[in-house]
């Protein structure tokens, strides 16, 4: 048995508790973070399908933001996060948009899977990450070029 990796996932396992403690992600992805790091396009998908249990959907909600669009990824006013700064990247086409379905979004408020144009760190300081799903309230639209 590889003691490095089992430790290894025991000491990310603390700091995952606190991301589902605090409803920034639901309790079945942190397990897609120790798929490797080598995810790509389709694999990207089919490790969170499997994880989730269910198809991502493909169909984009009338009104969102479609794959491609260019965003940036904001800070919140009100406290010391989600993420240690702004910084860009694009709307993923890995899953359409879904209604976010934690107890303190917005009504209607919709999750999007993000890739970044540099990894980064949560305000908590895990990471680095290179896509995640981010509520729609921490996402401004950047004009098209």
């Amino acid at each position: 048995m590889d003691t490095t990796t089992t430790s290894g996932r025991a000491r990310g396992e603390t700091g995952w508790q606190q991301v589902r403690d605090d409803e920034r992600v639901c309790p079945e992805l942190p397990e897609a973070a120790y798929a490797g790091p080598n995810w790509s396009g389709s694999g990207d998908r089919r490790a969170v399908e499997h994880i989730l249990g269910r198809p991502l959907s493909d169909e984009w909600p009338p009104g969102s933001m479609p794959p491609g669009t260019r965003v940036t990824v904001i800070r919140d006013s009100s406290w010391n996060g989600p993420w240690q700064k702004e910084f860009q990247g694009t709307i993923d086409d890995l899953g359409a948009p879904e209604p976010a379905q934690q107890a303190n979004a917005r009504e209607g408020e919709l999750v999007y899977w993000v890739t970044f144009d540099e990894p980064q760190h949560e305000s908590s300081g895990d990471g680095p990450y290179r896509k995640a799903q981010i509520w729609e309230r921490y996402l401004r639209r950047e004009p098209q070029g």
